[in-house]
């Protein structure tokens, strides 16, 4: 949300302005503010409520495990607050800042009367301006057999039929964007999630078919063919779009107070899975794996089943902005209740785990490397994803774990940093490109060609990569140097809040 600001406000912001301190500010804000959305809340910056009542509503509920529109009203206080505490931060800087921080905050917290923290879902469409509906040539697999030949070359929606729904019921497709036989990406699309637990039904997801195609990677990001760096311009794309809330694993129908709904993401995966195999070369020269955002869990747990069913001379996988880092004890009960733990993706081992309360997906994903080893899995992440981090205090709070949603950015980097260094630490086809910042999704959007290690537009001059040419290393040589740029530390001697650090034992 600072980045769009910056680009529509430019002229407040002069050479005075601190942006790294401030840009922390903002970050602290917007969380904070997510956490109003819990339940769709809408976030008042024009309460009257004095400073120490807003603590005392928010500390009792917090303490007592209060009703539900207690906390709603809580949380909806705690954004204020940090608003509050935003603006006179930025008041007290204001030899440092300038005159342009402050307006650039205004202009934040006047957005959209009084301030709506937008989720996830609802992010993918700022991702290019305004979102667009697309329009593809369709295919119905009920009257036709949809190879990849009849397409003639166009982006083409596919409808498989079968068990495949949107989680509003509606006919699932996926889009094929065709190109050489002996070079397939399956690229996940993201969208968020919905779930309910503890009587709280939380959507955040993408429901239908319209919303999912007007959020597909076409012509963005790994699938801008009219950019002259894409490295995969000859490579046929196979993108299962993402209308089920349930990261392609639910074999379920949820029955929510409001009616039944679909979360067949298995079978609508598996319906572009097996479209591929019957569509490309029987041993492909280069194969991909990769999604975002919630289409990254969905590559973690089908990447095992994929690099098994295509065979290969060299694939990669990519997990773009998901790290899988989840509040304790809820992936096996989500995942349980998607259905997920009844389908045959993953091993005996890890349905066992998922029925018996210890499934986890770094679980299933140290699984599939060490079934692979010589395949490269390569984590593609901002040091503090604001919507990762988002999504981590709405399972928290619906699951009333009121410790664990106090989750800061700097307390989401050391557990983010924790897993990738154990990652690299056992398993040598291993990779990470971390971006000092905080945004969702490179992978289909034009910041993959303009990120690097320091920032959305930004590299370091030593040993440093743009993410789009360490990403064709990646693919053309399995080998890609971790990318993180900031002073190399370890973190229990490292204090700064801008958390511009790397862990030394990470890349060294």
């Amino acid at each position: 949300k600072l980045e769009l600001l910056q680009a529509r406000h430019k002229s407040l912001l002069g050479t005075s302005v601190a942006m790294p301190k401030f840009s922390a500010v903002a970050r602290a804000f917007a969380m904070g503010a997510s956490l109003a959305l819990v339940q769709g809340a809408e976030l008042s910056a024009s309460s009257t409520t004095p400073l120490a009542e807003e603590l005392a509503v928010d500390d009792e509920c917090a303490a007592h495990g209060a009703s539900e529109d207690c906390m709603l009203n809580a949380l909806q206080l705690r954004g204020k607050r940090l608003m509050q505490k935003a603006t006179a931060t930025a008041a007290d800087d204001s030899e440092a800042t300038g005159a342009g921080a402050a307006a650039l905050l205004e202009a934040f917290a006047s957005t959209k009367a009084g301030l709506r923290f937008k989720s996830p879902r609802a992010e993918a469409k700022d991702r290019d301006g305004s979102a667009k509906a697309t329009d593809f040539a369709t295919c119905d697999m009920k009257t036709s057999k949809c190879d990849i030949d009849s397409f003639d070359g166009k982006v083409t929606l596919v409808y498989p039929g079968g068990e495949t729904r949107c989680w509003n019921g509606e006919d699932y497709a996926f889009i094929v964007n065709p190109g050489h036989r002996d070079k397939l990406m399956i690229f996940f699309e993201g969208g968020g999630a919905c779930w309910e637990a503890n009587g709280h039904e939380v959507k955040q997801c993408t429901d239908s078919i319209a919303q999912s195609r007007k959020d597909a990677g076409v012509n963005k990001g790994v699938q801008n063919r009219s950019d002259i760096r894409d490295s995969f311009e000859d490579y046929t794309i196979v993108e299962p779009i993402y209308c089920s809330g349930d990261a392609f694993v639910g074999n379920a129908t949820q029955h929510w107070t409001k009616g039944d709904h679909a979360q067949h993401g298995y079978a609508n995966a598996l319906s572009a899975v097996r479209w591929a195999q019957g569509n490309v070369d029987p041993e492909l020269s280069s194969l991909v794996v990769a999604g975002f955002s919630a289409g990254a869990l969905g590559t973690v747990s089908w990447a095992n089943t994929i690099l098994k069913a295509f065979p290969h001379q060299r694939a990669t996988v990519l997990l773009d902005s998901f790290a899988a880092i989840f509040p304790t004890g809820t992936e096996p009960f989500t995942v349980k209740q998607w259905g997920g733990c009844s389908t045959d993706l993953f091993s005996p081992a890890i349905r066992k785990s998922c029925e018996d309360g210890t499934f986890s997906m770094k679980g299933v994903l140290e699984e599939a490397m060490r079934e692979n080893p010589a395949v490269t899995f390569a984590h593609i992440q901002s040091k503090y994803d604001e919507s990762q981090i988002w999504f981590f205090k709405a399972v928290a709070m619906s699951h009333h774990q009121w410790d664990e949603s106090k989750l800061d950015w700097k307390g989401f980097y050391q557990r983010s940093n924790a897993l990738f260094r154990e990652l690299k630490a056992n398993h040598k086809n291993y990779a990470l490109f971390y971006v000092s910042g905080f945004h969702h999704c490179f992978t289909p959007t034009p910041l993959y060609y303009t990120a690097g290690a320091a920032g959305d537009n930004a590299i370091t001059a030593t040993g440093s990569h743009r993410l789009y040419s360490w990403v064709e290393q990646l693919v053309q040589s399995g080998q890609g140097p971790i990318q993180c740029d900031g002073i190399r530390a370890d973190t229990s001697e490292f204090s700064n809040d801008d958390l511009e650090y790397c862990d030394r034992s990470l890349v060294a």
